[in-house]
């Protein structure tokens, strides 16, 4: 049974200086039941809203792992209109890297049915922490992270986001200057964060 959804309307408002603001573009879904696939629901891969409210994050293979990078921010400039950096990096050198684009979760290894371990990079305060990750649900997404001892740990829950296609998928991966269209579940959760262990 077809099924259509209309996506949450996200309005991104960018400040350009002069305090333009952005675009804000509506897509409607034609979604089939079932539309994540059947090798996405097995494993982890896929575009995941983060816990927050400000993000959204895609895993993807990598070799024989899995890798992550933040392909959405609902605020993708500084106070100044230009693209937010990792300027708080330990390493000077990576330091103009965007945030948009930048991986977080690197390289995650099965540790388990449903289940990964590996490291997540928090731009917020320019560190790695151990992390596991918990497929819960074809829809949840457990995303635990350690501190270098192993203790404390936090958990935050990301919820998928529909399958887009491929012009979209492109459009977010562009950047926070190009227009896009993103496609999500119109249940999901609407608060998004870069830092998955970030107190609300």
């Amino acid at each position: 049974m077809r099924v259509w959804i209309l996506t949450l309307i996200l309005g991104l408002i960018i400040s350009l200086g002069g305090g333009v603001t952005g675009s804000a573009i509506a897509v409607e879904a034609s979604l089939t039941t079932g539309s994540i696939s059947r090798s996405a629901a097995a494993d982890a891969s896929g575009i995941w809203i983060t816990s927050g409210g400000k993000s959204m994050v895609e895993i993807a293979p990598c070799q024989s792992a899995l890798c992550s990078r933040i392909v959405w921010l609902r605020r993708p400039y500084d106070s100044r209109g230009r693209p937010l950096r990792d300027r708080r990096n330990q390493n000077p050198r990576m330091r103009n890297r965007t945030i948009i684009g930048l991986p977080v979760l690197h390289p995650l290894r099965r540790a388990g049915d449903g289940s990964w371990g590996g490291k997540v990079y928090n731009p917020e305060t320019g560190k790695t922490y151990r992390v596991n990750v918990y497929l819960r649900s074809a829809q949840r997404l457990e995303v635990r992270g350690c501190a270098s001892t192993g203790w404390p740990c936090r958990s935050r829950f990301w919820r998928r986001a529909v399958e887009i296609d491929a012009p979209a998928r492109r459009a977010v991966m562009i950047g926070p200057s190009a227009r896009r269209a993103v496609a999500i579940d119109a249940a999901a959760e609407t608060s998004f964060s870069a830092d998955p262990f970030a107190a609300r």
